[in-house]
């Protein structure tokens, strides 16, 4: 991941799902990546919007470590 842009990060399942934003992430990749997330069909049950450096521990379990 890079510390200028923002990710969605689906869960497996897709049942949740996280966005995260890096520290050089703008408003309008974050927008983006919201408006990437509402955009599937199969919607996440739960959105987690995690900033760089406040990741919990189940963000990096979803990623692979």
């Amino acid at each position: 991941m890079n510390s200028g842009d923002a990710f969605v990060v689906f869960c497996p399942g897709m049942k949740s799902a996280f966005l995260w934003g890096g520290a050089g992430a703008n408003e309008q990749e974050l927008v983006a990546a919201k408006q990437l997330m509402d955009a599937f069909s199969t919607k996440p049950e739960v959105k987690i919007e995690v900033k760089e450096g406040e990741e919990q521990q189940d963000f990096w379990d979803s990623i692979g470590g």
